[in-house]
């Protein structure tokens, strides 16, 4: 099987892919979706995380990234819903059991961010009915511009028809 590159797929019908159909250099793309104020405010308030670099533009703009950034983990949050809105996720992801990450620039209020995933490793184990992928994850804002990189390792269930 040769690795393909596939479109976002929003539509998922009743699931997504198994791990018997991710392949090693495939890679998968989502929408965009615009972080908000009202997101990094809600983030704060959710997580506790109120340092004024997320929250308070004045302060935000006397500091090296000269004004206000979302939170790392607020991105990476929104990384999780991207791919899950791909839809290959569906009904065949058991859980992502490992989440790194390397913030690589600020995301900004009013940035809208995408996500690429590409299947990286697959793995036979845990069990016959089940197997781990590593994907790598890229989260690029409206420039192109890299912003996250990391890599995700899914729990991803076997096709039962297989």
């Amino acid at each position: 099987m040769t690795p393909e590159s596939t479109s976002p797929k929003l539509d998922p019908g009743p699931h997504g892919l198994y791990f018997d159909e991710l392949v090693v250099g495939q890679v998968f793309g989502s929408e965009g979706r615009v972080i908000t104020e009202a997101d990094i405010a809600d983030f704060a308030r959710v997580s506790g995380d109120d340092n004024p670099v997320h929250t308070d533009a004045g302060f935000a703009r006397r500091t090296a990234f000269r004004g206000c950034v979302a939170h790392g983990a607020l991105s990476m949050a929104v990384a999780t819903g991207l791919g899950w809105r791909t839809g290959i996720f569906v009904e065949t992801l058991q859980a992502i059991v490992e989440n790194n990450a390397r913030f690589v620039g600020a995301v900004r209020p009013g940035d809208e961010v995408r996500l690429e995933l590409e299947v990286a490793e697959h793995e036979e184990e845990p069990a016959p009915k089940r197997g781990h992928v590593r994907m790598f994850t890229r989260l690029f804002n409206q420039r192109d511009e890299l912003v996250v990189e990391g890599n995700w390792l899914c729990l991803f269930k076997r096709n039962p028809a297989s």
